[in-house]
């Protein structure tokens, strides 16, 4: 994974660490966007040629340097992290959006980009103390400014569970640069009382 790849999202990851994030104990299920005070952690990729990421050869398969903007080039977005402890059975959701957390149909909040749920997976964790579990989800795309249709599909695993193989295609993505967002949620028995703690590893972007 190339660092240059992770477009203003995710600083503190970039030289291997994780993001951690405690979900609340007795979640009702309510999605929880990745990022402090629960703000949305948004992942931008570019779509516009002046705000593209510079690469090397080792990403994009050239040997001189380029600017790399998702303009009709198919990209994938990854995600990645693990989630500890567990001492009571439960539900962990993962969801991957198109958006920034600005949910606005009628368009008149500036710069709100409502959210399109891309990928919505879902795994029971067993029960034990402690309990780990990793996952990653990885949504293949390709987007151009003519079109502006997000075409794709996703896959990925969640302890052990495959994520279903599953199309994306999404029309009128007109948002410059394309925002993508990760949120999760773990239902847990009532009686738990348990703060477990997601730690994000990776979310980024990069060329295939």
């Amino acid at each position: 994974m190339n660092a240059n790849t992770i477009a203003n999202a995710l600083q503190a990851i970039k030289g291997g660490g994780a993001l951690q994030l405690a979900l609340p104990a007795q979640s009702d299920g309510k999605l929880v966007y990745f990022g402090s005070n629960n703000l949305p952690l948004v992942l931008n990729v570019p779509n516009d040629p002046n705000a593209g990421i510079k690469v090397g050869a080792s990403l994009s398969g050239i040997g001189e340097e380029g600017l790399w903007y998702a303009d009709g080039k198919p990209f994938v977005i990854r995600v990645a992290g693990t989630v500890s402890p567990i001492t009571a059975s439960g539900v962990l959701r993962l969801v991957l959006s198109l958006g920034n957390g600005v949910a606005d149909p009628s368009g008149k909040i500036p710069g709100g980009v409502s959210d399109i749920v891309l990928l919505s997976t879902s795994a029971t964790l067993p029960a034990s103390s402690p309990y780990g579990s990793n996952f990653y989800l990885e949504a293949r795309c390709i987007w151009d400014s003519t079109s502006s249709m997000l075409n794709g599909h996703t896959s990925g695993q969640i302890s052990a569970t495959l994520v279903d193989l599953a199309a994306i295609s999404q029309v009128n993505v007109k948002a410059s640069p394309l925002p993508f967002l990760i949120g999760c949620s773990l239902s847990l028995q009532e009686s738990s009382g348990v703060q477990p703690v997601v730690q994000l590893t990776d979310f980024s972007a990069e060329m295939l």
